[in-house]
């Protein structure tokens, strides 16, 4: 066979040789070639184009989405007026009727005293659906009471059935409730003393003698206030009930979110019973044509 010259055979063998050390300084060089690198096309040149595909891909489908702005945040402003006392012969509960949202009357004639069992009473300030709820579970741990000590005779306490609630508001403090209730009754513990607790959405259970919840509270106190503790501790059925009616009928003049009918309750040793129920349009009617003069 024929062989190359001499020359030829060196010229090639350089050519190899450079051809060698290049590859072996491209290596070395780094992990990947840059673009000015005798490769053309890297992996990275890959991702950079497909996500470039993919941006365009989602600006395109972008223009056939509706993008529909968050719901806001629900507030609802409450109004109520509800008072409660303590008197010679037990307690006075007092309410309005009007479930409002805003400037919205939904109802003027809503329930805002819940029975919790034929001692105890509770009432409803804030939100109706949340008050509803809590004040309904309460009575349903009260009828278990009573089914586990076997005797209607028996039932729970005011101090117990604040405590339950107050926990249970407490354990569902995240949860944005809207709860202010009082709950009242005589402990047949025997000393028959008459007992209101406050109870709200944060867990707070505060005991006392008289208390005013809702957006109307602040009228009724200043009409309660005018009697001190001992005078009300001293009066009667009638005299009670005529300083509630005026303190939830006053508070509902002024008030905006207040109003519908005035109910008052009475809660002894013997139970609870409602005592008046009188709409407030006829009643501020009456008083304004007796010249301001308090009747009930």
């Amino acid at each position: 066979p024929l062989l190359p010259s001499a020359p030829a055979t060196i010229i090639i063998l350089s050519l190899l040789l450079l051809l060698f050390s290049t590859g072996n300084a491209t290596v070395a060089a780094g992990s990947y070639p840059t673009k000015n690198s005798i490769l053309p096309y890297t992996d990275q040149h890959i991702a950079s184009s497909n996500h470039d595909h993919e941006q365009q891909e989602a600006t395109t489908a972008d223009k056939y989405v509706i993008h529909t702005p968050g719901a806001p945040p629900l507030h609802i402003l409450h109004g109520t007026t509800t008072i409660s006392f303590t008197f010679s012969e037990g307690i006075i509960c007092a309410v309005d009727s009007r479930a409002s949202m805003g400037n919205y009357v939904g109802s003027k004639t809503t329930q805002k005293v819940l029975p919790i069992s034929n001692t105890i009473l509770g009432t409803m300030a804030g939100g109706a659906a949340d008050c509803t709820y809590f004040l309904r579970w309460l009575r349903g741990m009260a009828q278990m009471y009573e089914l586990e000590h076997n005797s209607s005779n028996t039932s729970m306490s005011v101090v117990r059935a604040s405590r339950l609630l107050a926990s249970a508001l407490y354990q569902n403090r995240g949860m944005d409730l809207s709860v202010g209730t009082m709950i009242m009754g005589i402990d047949s513990n025997g000393q028959d003393r008459p007992i209101i607790y406050y109870v709200d959405n944060t867990g707070l259970r505060l005991r006392g003698d008289m208390f005013a919840v809702g957006s109307g509270s602040t009228f009724a106190i200043g009409i309660l206030d005018t009697v001190d503790k001992a005078q009300r501790e001293q009066m009667g059925e009638e005299e009670a009930v005529k300083l509630a009616v005026s303190a939830i009928r006053h508070a509902t003049y002024r008030d905006a979110y207040s109003g519908g009918y005035i109910g008052v309750y009475i809660v002894t040793k013997d139970g609870w019973r409602k005592v008046f129920s009188e709409d407030l349009g006829l009643s501020v009617q009456r008083w304004q044509e007796k010249g301001g003069v308090a009747e009930w």
